[in-house]
């Protein structure tokens, strides 16, 4: 079932070490050179500080997923158990 994990939803997680592999030719290696290079980070939002929520509300839990993000419905069949994540 897993649910959040970083490899499933492919985003940086707060308190995550930043990481940027870069491939450089021998000359750029021994003599040097500049590179730029985008970096993804967090931040939060000024106005809902994170939580989605519109400013004098606050948030809910979906009552579909639980606050999940997926569903997960399993059907048993002749050939075994079906399992459906959404």
């Amino acid at each position: 079932m897993g649910g959040g994990s970083r490899s499933s939803r492919n985003r940086p997680m707060q308190g995550d070490d930043e990481r940027y592999d870069l491939l450089l030719d021998f000359k750029d290696a021994v003599f040097g050179t500049d590179k730029d290079i985008e970096v993804t980070r967090l931040e939060s939002c000024n106005t809902c500080s994170g939580s989605g929520a519109k400013p004098g509300t606050t948030p809910s839990q979906c009552k579909t997923c639980g606050g999940q993000g997926q569903v997960v419905t399993t059907a048993q069949t002749p050939l075994g158990d079906f399992r459906q994540v959404s």
